[in-house]
């Protein structure tokens, strides 16, 4: 989790291996969010799944998938989950929109 900016090493440990990684936090800020596909179609009782993108004020993009909070607009129509594991994934349960 990026807790402010600037540079940190990250350790990483197991088994007697260890492994080292830096991270640099920028301070660049969400300026977009983009969830794809964007209007799927799914046989009643199959899921489909979704992605977010984010887009940053620094010109970069990453995965937000597992970050945001998912919802259905109608939950008769499609349900949606936000668990761990199934995040993003929707279950065509009626026809309609």
């Amino acid at each position: 989790t990026a807790l402010t900016e600037g540079a940190a090493t990250l350790s990483f440990t197991l088994g007697g291996f260890t492994a080292t990684a830096t991270v640099t936090v920028s301070p660049a800020t969400l300026t977009g969010l983009a969830v794809t596909p964007p209007s799927p179609s799914a046989p009643r009782g199959l899921e489909q799944a979704f992605t977010a993108t984010g887009t940053f004020s620094d010109g970069s993009t990453r995965d937000l998938t597992q970050s945001v909070t998912w919802s259905s607009g109608d939950a008769i129509i499609a349900s949606v989950s936000n668990a761990d594991g199934s995040r993003g994934r929707a279950r065509a349960l009626e026809l309609g929109s």
